[in-house]
């Protein structure tokens, strides 16, 4: 939750500010359901982007969670900040140690 302020002018000319309780959302948030590395060889490291997109003019913070970890994937940055109408790269690399299918499950939570 924030606390944000709204000022408005009444008939008079005198400004008045409003306190107002307010818990923002960033929008288009989309971060993709599925990201599929195709075939990839032993040892070899591939990576893929992601971008948080906020078309708010308010920063947010995020944070990415492993719910299902594998030593094959990192994400990063794991937290930070999507600046107001801003972006953020979110890198999801893969390195496979060996010859089977690997999955990860990423919560990605807006914190406010």
């Amino acid at each position: 939750m924030r606390l944000l302020t709204h000022c408005i002018t009444d008939a008079q000319g005198e400004n008045l500010l409003i306190p107002i309780h307010a818990y923002p959302m960033m929008n288009q948030t989309k971060f993709p359901r599925r990201i599929s590395f195709g075939k990839c060889a032993v040892g070899e490291t591939y990576t893929k982007c992601v971008s948080l997109t906020c078309n708010v003019p308010i920063d947010f913070e995020y944070e990415i969670t492993m719910l299902e970890a594998s030593a094959a994937f990192v994400v990063q940055p794991q937290h930070g900040v999507v600046p107001a109408n801003g972006i953020v790269e979110v890198q999801v690399t893969f390195n496979p140690s060996r010859l089977v299918t690997e999955v990860v499950e990423l919560e990605v939570c807006g914190i406010v």
